[in-house]
Parts: C-alpha cells; structure tokens; sequence
C-alpha cells in the first residue's frame, strides 16, 4: 500500500500522522514497523499514541510467536545500552517498533508479483495551522552504506588523535574497506556521525570487521556480533571486546594501524 505525491516529498507530522492513521483504521495490521530514524521515531510516537497502543523504539531483534496470536517479541537495549531486554504487547494492536538501522540484512523477494495498491491523497492544506515555508536541508552521505560492507576498520578513542585516525580512512580505501567507529571519536570531531557502528548507529555484517583502539561497551558490540570475523587490536589485555573477537592483538593500535598502511601501500 503506497501513497504518492509532490507533498510527501519532506516529512511532515501533521500530514503523514493522519493518512497513515486513516490507513491503520481501515486495514487493521497487527503489526507496524518503522525506521529508527528521526522523522519515523516522531511518527511512530504520533501514531501509537493515537492507536492507544505500545510503541518499542531502537529495536535490535524481533521474534514473531504466531502460535501466541502473532505476538512480537522486541529486543531492545535498556539501562544506557549495558543490558538487553525483550518486550512485548499482548494486549494492544498494532504492536508498533522502531528498528535500528542495518539491523537486518537486504534480502530479494521470493515473490517478487506483489500485489500493490495505490491510495489516493486526500489531505486538506488548509487543515494546517503551520505554513510550509521551504524545504529542508539533508547532509550528503555516501551511497555505500556500512550494512553492506565486506572489510570494515573501526575506530576508537585508543587511537589518540585525529591524525591516526585519519590513517583508518587511508588504509581502508587500499584494501575496498568502509570506515566505521565509536561515539567518542564523533565527540571528538574524528569522523561523521553516520558513520557510528552499535544501538545509535548501524548495525554491520562484514566478512571482517578490524577495530582499532576500541574497549568494546556493549553500545558498540551490539552492532558488530553479525560480522563472520572480528580482530580487535588494544593494548589493554583486559579490553571488553576481546570477549566478542575472534582474533585479539594485544598491542598499540597506532603502530599496528601504520604498519597495515605502509604493508599496503607498497
């Protein structure tokens, strides 16, 4: 079911709130799912609120009983990201969640003859009380995404500066590698913050996933767990990410990143 037209070309509250609520009381679903980004955090907020229903935000699982009427089970991080805790709505419909981005790999459709429907936009204007005045700015990113990935190098606040992490973006580009790190570094001004990796960033599935200088809070190992290999590099032998990796380096994160860089470059 899609709707199409030149005003929901940007988000607005207002007017995806009621078409889309207009839609859940014709259709009925039983379940809703929507991005965890900050337009569909704002809508899914709107709409549970006016379904009278739940709403789990920042889901890093989902389980569907459906011997138990289709009950979902969300996985979401709780207590500053230090524990994961599942939740569910048994006795609201339609249980609703927003869902972390990467969380799930792309994966083709079996059927790809679906049936669509096209419903026709029917939104008064003049039921606004705020006037559209311009269009908003977006932030140009890259179209290669670290969910898709094969090699990513991570980066944490182990490397130092600004100068050594800089090396990762060098040594990635040699070896056909994306960039991914931590939220210190973002503080930092070290890299953008799309290119955060764990619960408030993307979650990855990379053949290799090399982390540099990073201790390994559970915020961060959240989004790594799917990578086939991970080899952390940290001098500190008792650095939480050790426990998730399959190859651990006891060692200086800068020396070991360098000496990579110079291996490739000649």
């Amino acid at each position: 079911i899609y709707i199409s037209h030149s005003d929901l070309k940007h988000y607005h509250e207002r007017i995806f709130t009621d078409l889309i609520f207009d839609l859940i009381k014709k259709h009925k679903p039983s379940i809703f799912l929507f991005p965890s980004t900050e337009a569909g955090n704002a809508l899914a907020a709107r709409l549970a609120y006016r379904c009278r229903t739940g709403l789990v935000s920042d889901v890093l699982n989902l389980e569907l009983k459906k011997e138990e009427n289709n009950l979902l089970i969300s996985d979401k991080p709780a207590y500053l990201g230090n524990i994961i805790v599942k939740i569910t709505c048994p006795e609201t419909r339609p249980q609703m969640c927003t869902v972390t981005m990467g969380t799930f790999q792309k994966n083709r459709l079996k059927k790809p003859d679906i049936e669509r429907e096209k419903v026709q936009y029917n939104f008064d204007l003049l039921k606004l009380r705020i006037k559209i005045i311009g269009n908003p700015t977006r932030k140009d990113k890259p179209s290669a995404t670290l969910s898709d990935a094969k090699i990513v190098l991570g980066g944490g606040h182990g490397l130092l500066s600004k100068e050594n992490f800089d090396k990762i973006f060098k040594l990635a580009k040699n070896i056909n590698g994306q960039v991914g790190g931590t939220r210190r570094p973002i503080m930092d001004g070290w890299m953008p913050e799309h290119l955060q990796i764990g619960i408030s960033g993307e979650t990855i599935f990379p053949d290799l996933y090399l982390s540099f200088g990073i201790s390994g809070a559970i915020q961060h190992i959240v989004g790594i767990t799917k990578s086939k290999t991970i080899v952390a590099i940290n001098k500190d032998p008792n650095a939480s990410i050790f426990k998730t990796a399959d190859y651990c380096i006891i060692d200086d994160a800068p020396k070991i990143l360098e000496g990579l860089l110079k291996y490739y470059r000649g």
